[in-house]
């Protein structure tokens, strides 16, 4: 069989999400940024809240509801100014409640990366359940908080855009922090406008109804090279696409369910953090044994189609009729045909 065959420019479906072509040639070619958001570390055994779960806690704890119309930002801000409240104090102690642990999305995304050289994190959350997920796996990783940040246009390791537990009192919460952040010092927006013009990113753990990429939204816009995507619940697709975002939907049975973006990370984390040798072994043993084409082989054979080195060990263990008419089913056959 010629070594011929190639990829085509379509979703590749992994763990039940269908992932745009742009985002696995982007990680393939190690030039994807993860960004974040708090719905990565609601999950157990970190159980942290959303940010809106954070403020219905402040309000039921304060007795002052927020103001028709008004953001969380700005009910934080007025709780911080006309109340006296310390919401840095407060948020800083409720994220510290309890012993919270990293929970498979942190190791998962990690996992994207194949290695700690060629992590690229970007998170608004100020836990640091991603710094913790590295030492099960081994990596040392190099972590920037808020307001000093990296050069965006060549970053390696992990972004605390909005600031970390370290610190709390420089933590972006209020109005008036993000408009620090964003306008008068700006120094999120010059890093956010760097990122997009060089990177491809994929926002996880935000809702596309959130507030917080609103506020990226409006920093990124101008700059983006439309190479933004977020994945989110299906149900929110059109929302997605009417903020500027390339929707990449994942199926729920019931609102709280995320395991559909769970298991595909996970499935998609250990696809891309294997070696050579373990390619090698797994596509040998997975495309000679096969007596019909399951859906985890094809997601194993797609990913694998898209590198040289891979490609050349599908092709020599593909030595049954049932891949050949696979290929060309698929269209992976057509360029060879039609050169």
């Amino acid at each position: 069989m010629s070594e011929r065959i190639e990829p085509r420019e379509e979703p590749t479906r992994i763990g039940g999400i269908d992932y745009p072509d742009e985002v696995i040639r982007a990680l393939l070619e190690r030039r994807l940024v993860v960004f974040a958001g708090a719905g990565v570390s609601m999950a157990c055994p970190s159980h942290l809240p959303s940010f809106g779960g954070l403020i219905k806690e402040f309000e039921h704890q304060t007795g002052r509801c927020r103001l028709d119309g008004e953001s969380y930002d700005q009910y934080l801000g007025r709780n911080d100014i006309e109340h006296g409240v310390n919401v840095h104090r407060v948020v800083e102690r409720r994220l510290n409640q309890g012993v919270p642990r990293p929970n498979p999305n942190h190791l998962n995304l990690l996992r994207l990366f194949g290695s700690a050289d060629n992590v690229r994190l970007v998170t608004t959350n100020f836990d640091h359940m991603f710094e913790q997920a590295c030492g099960p796996i081994g990596w040392s990783v190099e972590s920037f908080t808020a307001p000093l940040l990296p050069t965006a246009t060549d970053f390696k390791g992990i972004v605390h855009l909005h600031g970390s537990l370290e610190d709390p009192e420089r933590m972006v919460l209020t109005d008036t922090d993000l408009g620090r952040a964003y306008l008068s010092e700006g120094w999120a927006t010059r890093f956010l406008s760097e990122l997009v013009r060089r990177y491809t990113v994929l926002f996880v753990g935000y809702s596309s109804r959130d507030l917080m990429p609103r506020y990226l939204l409006s920093a990124i816009r101008d700059a983006s090279a439309g190479n933004l995507y977020l994945l989110h619940p299906s149900g929110e697709q059109q929302i997605a696409q009417q903020i500027g975002i390339h929707p990449v939907p994942y199926h729920q049975d019931s609102r709280d369910d995320h395991s559909v973006m769970v298991q595909s990370l996970g499935r998609l984390g250990t696809l891309f953090s294997q070696g050579l040798d373990e390619w090698r072994s797994i596509i040998g043993t997975t495309v000679a044994q096969a007596d019909q084409v399951q859906p985890a082989d094809e997601e194993l054979v797609r990913v694998a189609l898209r590198m040289p080195a891979t490609t050349r060990y599908f092709v020599n263990a593909a030595d049954r009729i049932l891949w050949v008419q696979w290929l060309d089913v698929n269209g992976y056959l057509a360029p060879v045909f039609t050169a």
